[in-house]
């Protein structure tokens, strides 16, 4: 497990944990950073599919017009995900 990130390893216990055979009433569970990180990730990603609906209702109540709001929405998609490449990749 050296030199493996957390993911990586989580994901294999995953998998190991589901081919085993557990008895009746019994059944393995994961714990930890890693599953702590799974919930904030599931969370932000509500969270900000909540926010992009919240800002196109508000620029369609501002502009009351589809096309500027679709032109106005779109720019803001773009800005926003130009600096992305930029980012060092980082392993899970």
């Amino acid at each position: 497990m050296e030199g493996r990130d957390l993911g990586s390893v989580a994901r294999d216990m995953r998998a190991s944990l589901k081919a085993h055979k557990s008895e009746s009433g019994y059944y393995p569970q994961t714990f930890g950073e890693f599953e702590a990180r799974e919930a904030a990730r599931s969370r932000l990603s509500g969270l900000s599919v909540r926010a992009l609906l919240t800002i196109l209702v508000l620029l369609q109540s501002d502009f009351q017009s589809v096309r500027l709001v679709a032109v106005v929405f779109l720019s803001l998609l773009s800005r926003l995900s130009a600096g992305w490449p930029a980012l060092p990749p980082v392993g899970e």
